[in-house]
Protein backbone atom coordinates (compact mmCIF):
# COMPACT_ATOMS: atom_id res chain seq x y z
CA UNK A 1 0.00 0.00 0.00
CA UNK A 2 1.41 3.40 -0.92
CA UNK A 3 1.84 6.25 1.50
CA UNK A 4 -0.43 9.31 1.20
CA UNK A 5 1.46 12.42 0.16
CA UNK A 6 -0.02 15.88 0.73
CA UNK A 7 1.57 18.24 -1.79
CA UNK A 8 -0.44 21.21 -0.47
CA UNK A 9 1.14 21.17 2.97
CA UNK A 10 3.75 23.89 3.54
CA UNK A 11 5.78 24.10 6.73
CA UNK A 12 5.37 27.46 8.54
CA UNK A 13 9.05 28.36 8.18
CA UNK A 14 8.72 28.00 4.39
CA UNK A 15 5.52 30.06 4.07
CA UNK A 16 7.25 33.23 2.83
CA UNK A 17 9.11 31.33 0.11
CA UNK A 18 5.86 29.56 -0.80
CA UNK A 19 4.20 32.95 -1.36
CA UNK A 20 7.13 34.13 -3.48
CA UNK A 21 6.97 30.93 -5.54
CA UNK A 22 3.23 31.41 -6.06
CA UNK A 23 3.97 34.95 -7.31
CA UNK A 24 6.62 33.47 -9.63
CA UNK A 25 4.11 30.89 -10.89
CA UNK A 26 1.56 33.61 -11.71
CA UNK A 27 4.31 35.46 -13.58
CA UNK A 28 5.22 32.30 -15.52
CA UNK A 29 1.58 31.51 -16.26
CA UNK A 30 0.87 34.97 -17.65
CA UNK A 31 3.68 34.82 -20.18
CA UNK A 32 2.68 33.75 -23.69
CA UNK A 33 4.10 30.38 -24.72
CA UNK A 34 2.87 30.39 -28.29
CA UNK A 35 2.47 32.79 -31.15
CA UNK A 36 -0.93 34.48 -31.69
CA UNK A 37 -2.22 35.67 -35.05
CA UNK A 38 -1.89 39.50 -35.17
CA UNK A 39 -5.59 40.03 -35.93
CA UNK A 40 -6.59 38.15 -32.73
CA UNK A 41 -4.00 39.71 -30.42
CA UNK A 42 -6.31 42.52 -29.22
CA UNK A 43 -9.47 40.40 -29.12
CA UNK A 44 -11.46 40.56 -25.89
CA UNK A 45 -14.32 38.21 -25.23
CA UNK A 46 -17.81 39.55 -24.59
CA UNK A 47 -18.09 37.41 -21.45
CA UNK A 48 -17.13 40.40 -19.28
CA UNK A 49 -20.57 41.82 -20.08
CA UNK A 50 -22.18 38.79 -18.47
CA UNK A 51 -19.75 38.04 -15.65
CA UNK A 52 -18.02 41.34 -14.98
CA UNK A 53 -14.33 42.12 -15.00
CA UNK A 54 -11.91 39.40 -14.06
CA UNK A 55 -10.17 39.97 -10.75
CA UNK A 56 -6.43 39.37 -10.99
CA UNK A 57 -3.79 39.28 -8.32
CA UNK A 58 -0.97 41.70 -9.02
CA UNK A 59 2.36 40.10 -9.85
CA UNK A 60 5.67 41.48 -8.61
CA UNK A 61 7.62 40.97 -11.83
CA UNK A 62 11.00 41.99 -10.42
CA UNK A 63 10.76 39.46 -7.59
CA UNK A 64 9.44 36.83 -10.00
CA UNK A 65 12.42 37.28 -12.30
CA UNK A 66 14.83 36.95 -9.36
CA UNK A 67 12.98 33.81 -8.29
CA UNK A 68 13.16 32.40 -11.83
CA UNK A 69 16.90 32.92 -11.83
CA UNK A 70 17.23 31.16 -8.47
CA UNK A 71 14.94 28.26 -9.43
CA UNK A 72 16.86 27.69 -12.66
CA UNK A 73 20.07 27.36 -10.60
CA UNK A 74 18.67 24.52 -8.46
CA UNK A 75 19.83 20.92 -9.03
CA UNK A 76 17.87 19.22 -11.82
CA UNK A 77 15.51 17.06 -9.72
CA UNK A 78 14.69 19.90 -7.34
CA UNK A 79 14.25 22.39 -10.17
CA UNK A 80 11.88 20.09 -12.06
CA UNK A 81 9.90 19.29 -8.92
CA UNK A 82 9.49 22.96 -7.94
CA UNK A 83 8.46 23.90 -11.49
CA UNK A 84 5.95 21.05 -11.52
CA UNK A 85 4.50 22.00 -8.12
CA UNK A 86 4.02 25.69 -8.83
CA UNK A 87 3.83 26.21 -12.60
CA UNK A 88 2.71 23.05 -14.40
CA UNK A 89 0.40 21.57 -11.70
CA UNK A 90 -0.20 18.34 -13.56
CA UNK A 91 -1.10 15.10 -11.73
CA UNK A 92 1.72 14.10 -9.36
CA UNK A 93 2.01 10.53 -10.66
CA UNK A 94 2.96 11.77 -14.12
CA UNK A 95 5.45 14.27 -12.72
CA UNK A 96 7.05 11.59 -10.55
CA UNK A 97 7.27 9.27 -13.53
CA UNK A 98 8.82 12.01 -15.69
CA UNK A 99 11.40 12.89 -13.03
CA UNK A 100 11.99 9.22 -12.25
CA UNK A 101 11.10 9.07 -8.57
CA UNK A 102 8.33 8.06 -6.18
CA UNK A 103 5.62 10.40 -4.91
CA UNK A 104 7.34 10.58 -1.52
CA UNK A 105 10.61 11.59 -3.18
CA UNK A 106 8.79 14.14 -5.35
CA UNK A 107 7.43 15.78 -2.21
CA UNK A 108 10.91 15.71 -0.67
CA UNK A 109 12.36 17.37 -3.78
CA UNK A 110 9.76 20.16 -3.55
CA UNK A 111 10.37 20.74 0.16
CA UNK A 112 14.15 20.59 -0.22
CA UNK A 113 13.99 22.90 -3.25
CA UNK A 114 12.08 25.50 -1.23
CA UNK A 115 14.62 25.16 1.57
CA UNK A 116 17.52 25.61 -0.86
CA UNK A 117 15.94 28.82 -2.10
CA UNK A 118 15.54 30.04 1.48
CA UNK A 119 19.16 29.18 2.26
CA UNK A 120 20.37 31.06 -0.81
CA UNK A 121 18.49 34.14 0.47
CA UNK A 122 16.77 34.72 -2.84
Amino acid sequence: MSEYVDFHHVDPHQADMHDRLRNWARWCYGRPTHWIQPMFRSYRSATKHWYGEEVRVEVDAIDAQATEKAVSALPAYHRDAVRWCYVYRSPPAGAARQIGCTLVMLQKYVIDGRQMLINRKV
